[in-house]
């Protein structure tokens, strides 16, 4: 079993659904689950489904779209908790967007760096495969 709750960087996290109900009060959750999807305040709704084959375009833009929304809200110093059903891939994906822009690092080393704080996580071989391709 591992963590609940992974440190990515500083005020970023990541999760899987049950982490949703130890976040600190005033984290900020992105809920990045297709199936879990609950309403609550201060939280981001990117519906994403964990197919190998990667992210579709429209998903890919609504990722892309909500990792610069917790970039930006890490960056005022926010706490952000990016979640999905098991805290592994749709999270990952989104962290690890996150930290391109974050740390201005390439998709390949946001991979390393999610994997390191969550070694479970980015095993979607499609989602490594777009991530990969950021340069």
């Amino acid at each position: 079993m591992f963590n609940l709750i992974s440190k990515i960087a500083p005020h970023l996290w990541i999760g899987d659904m049950v982490s949703t109900s130890l976040a600190p009060r005033g984290t900020i959750i992105v809920f990045a689950a297709k199936e879990y999807q609950p309403r609550r305040k201060r939280s981001i709704h990117v519906p994403l489904d964990d197919d190998p084959s990667g992210p579709t375009p429209d998903e890919a833009e609504r990722a892309l779209k909500a990792a610069s929304r917790v970039a930006d809200l890490v960056r005022d110093g926010q706490s952000v908790l990016v979640t999905c059903f098991q805290g592994r891939n749709r999270s990952g994906l989104i962290s690890a967007l996150a930290l391109v822009e974050l740390e201005g690092i390439s998709g390949a080393e946001a991979v390393e760096k999610v994997r390191i704080a969550r070694p479970e996580a980015l095993r979607n071989p499609g989602f490594v495969d777009f991530l990969e391709q950021i340069p």
